[in-house]
């Protein structure tokens, strides 16, 4: 969940999430809420969602507003997020839900 969830976060924010699970498993993500200030280039706050293949990260989107990522499943073990706020609007975050995949 983002910091603050379900209030709202506090601006000029950069926080790394990393999902790591068992070798041999793979990470099920599910947003539940998703919700951060819009723009169409998502160039304010946004949320970087990437799969970690053989330790190198692969973006597999860029999110805000209320558009929240799909749920994912990631290639093998981890699964990182990157959330990032800019120094004006802020908004309730995003909450999300895991479960190890075997």
């Amino acid at each position: 969940m983002s910091p603050n969830y379900p209030d709202e976060y506090d601006i000029l924010l950069d926080c790394e999430y990393r999902i790591v699970v068992a070798p041999g498993t793979s990470v099920d993500l599910t947003f539940v809420d998703f919700s951060m200030e819009g723009g169409s280039s998502c160039q304010n706050d946004y949320l970087e969602l990437y799969d970690v293949v053989s330790g190198v990260p692969v973006l597999l989107g860029v999110y805000c507003g209320t558009d929240a990522p799909p749920d994912t499943t990631s290639t093998e073990n981890e699964l990182r997020l990157v959330f990032h706020s800019d120094s004006s609007v802020g908004d309730n975050g995003f909450l999300a839900n895991y479960v190890t995949n075997s």
